[in-house]
């Protein structure tokens, strides 16, 4: 879901012509996973892929993790969208 949800937004802020992007994820792995300057697969495969791709298009990213407990403001708003959709 994580990946589904980072590679829906960079498509998103591509979409409506964002040049900077700051990516703010609760997942450490992700945000390590991403970051990796190797060559080597990581994540789900295609998800993976994706995301890479897509932010290669931005002119600047910023990638950080931001701890769970931190980061109670936006998971209240994906909880109210979530709910919104089911």
């Amino acid at each position: 879901m994580r990946w589904t949800a980072l590679v829906e937004g960079l498509e998103a802020a591509l979409a409506r012509g964002v040049d900077d992007i700051a990516v703010r994820l609760d997942s450490e792995l992700v945000v390590k996973q991403l970051s990796a300057s190797t060559g080597q697969e990581c994540g789900p495969g295609a998800l993976h892929a994706r995301a890479k791709t897509l932010l290669r298009k931005f002119a600047r990213t910023d990638i950080r993790h931001v701890p769970r407990k931190a980061n109670a403001a936006a998971d209240a708003v994906v909880n109210q969208v979530l709910d919104a959709h089911r």
